[in-house]
């Protein structure tokens, strides 16, 4: 499985590797010395989670599925009932699929799609299994899940496109991108409909219309294997073309020739400088290729 780059997203040093000091664990959580002793040779004994990058797998047999759908659409969005619906299953089974297909921490399923320009944006669905001290100094589970949005460069770095986690980051794309990304698949409709629906997730939909409502229930129709948009997918369709909801206040503009947004947390964020970065630029040209 080819990674584009991707792994050096993590870094490999983590808290984990971090000793652990007594006395401040005692100071910290107001509990005598020999408990703070305690949770520190419990610690030893914990499973320390895996390096990252061992624990990525190819998630493109997932696409076969509908709860795979359901679960990936439901992400950052609040009407995941609707969502699963639409994909003929019900909201408990779209649950399911979130915690045993999409966010394990023994396998973090990763899907790539091409840009015509070059590159690959790569979409991670993770979950780190870490822990912490509770109120009474005993170690409880902590799980961290999040979903990474990744562009990749046909040359040179990678960049973070968006982010959905308890600490978001996006929109990453806006429609005319999404559109014009999805296309370049045509004619494998199939292709096409996949690569609109892995994306949607990060739609900042400011500039969407009814074509982006009729684009999700043709594609939701067809990964579903309907034999044509009903009244449920029109409905979930016109909800994904809405944008995901933390994203939704975000507006696109461009300047001198590159699209940047002005939410403070979209890592194509324009700061108000006269002229946008070079790698707001490098981003923009690698999502607008084409028809954008």
């Amino acid at each position: 499985m080819d990674l584009h780059g991707y792994e050096t997203r993590f870094d490999q040093t983590t808290a984990w590797d971090c000793p652990l000091n007594a006395e401040d664990i005692a100071a910290d959580y107001g509990v005598e010395l020999a408990v703070a002793l305690r949770a520190v040779d419990e610690h030893t004994v914990l499973p320390a989670p895996p390096p990252p990058v061992t624990l990525l797998t190819d998630g493109t047999p997932l696409l076969d599925r509908p709860d795979f759908w359901a679960a990936h659409l439901g992400i950052g969005h609040g009407r995941r009932d609707l969502i699963a619906a639409a994909c003929g299953i019900t909201p408990a089974q779209a649950r399911t699929a979130y915690t045993e297909l999409l966010h394990r921490p023994d396998s973090w399923p990763v899907i790539t799609v091409p840009l015509p320009a070059g590159g690959v944006i790569v979409i991670a669905h993770c979950l780190q299994r870490l822990w912490m001290l509770g109120p009474d100094c005993t170690w409880l589970p902590d799980d961290e899940s999040w979903t990474d949005f990744w562009l990749a460069a046909p040359t040179g770095h990678g960049v973070p496109l968006a982010l959905i986690s308890g600490n978001w980051r996006g929109p990453g794309l806006r429609w005319p991108e999404l559109r014009t990304i999805a296309r370049a698949a045509a004619p494998d409709r199939l292709a096409v409909a996949q690569r609109l629906l892995l994306l949607a997730p990060i739609l900042g939909a400011a500039d969407a219309d009814d074509e982006a409502a009729d684009w999700f229930a043709w594609a939701l129709a067809l990964v579903t294997n309907k034999p044509a948009p009903d009244t449920v997918v029109r409905v979930a369709a016109d909800y994904l073309a809405s944008g995901n909801e933390v994203f939704r206040s975000a507006r696109w503009r461009e300047i001198d020739g590159v699209w940047v947004s002005d939410g403070k947390f979209c890592p194509r964020y324009w700061a108000g400088r006269q002229t946008p970065s070079d790698e707001l630029r490098r981003i923009s040209d690698m999502l607008c290729a084409t028809g954008c």
